[in-house]
């Protein structure tokens, strides 16, 4: 799982949401001046947990996709090693290569 987590650090970039951010930022600034500070604690509470859980979701859906990328990968393998070819019919791999051979021998 540890090398799970480091595949996503490096790989997952999130895309930028800059009118989310400053629409965040600007109801934040207006909720500080109108609440108490007590209130203040709870609602910052309940942001760094909703931030929290959509981390841990981000990274739990990365995990997912590279999972289920590496399971079609190795169904590929599998069949482009003829492992669910009929014997009675010729399939041609999707992804193989064609071979071309010289023939000014």
């Amino acid at each position: 799982m540890e090398t799970l987590n480091k595949l996503f650090k490096d790989f997952y970039k999130p895309t930028p949401q800059l009118d989310l951010n400053t629409e965040i930022e600007q109801n934040h600034k207006e909720l500080i001046q109108t609440i108490s500070k007590a209130d203040r604690r709870k609602v910052l509470k309940i942001i760094d947990n909703l931030m929290m859980i959509t981390t841990l979701q981000t990274e739990e859906s990365f995990i997912c996709g590279l999972r289920l990328g590496l399971d079609f990968t190795t169904e590929l393998k599998h069949y482009n090693q003829g492992g669910y070819a009929s014997e009675l019919t010729e399939v041609q791999p999707p992804f193989a290569m064609e071979v071309q051979t010289d023939e000014h021998n």
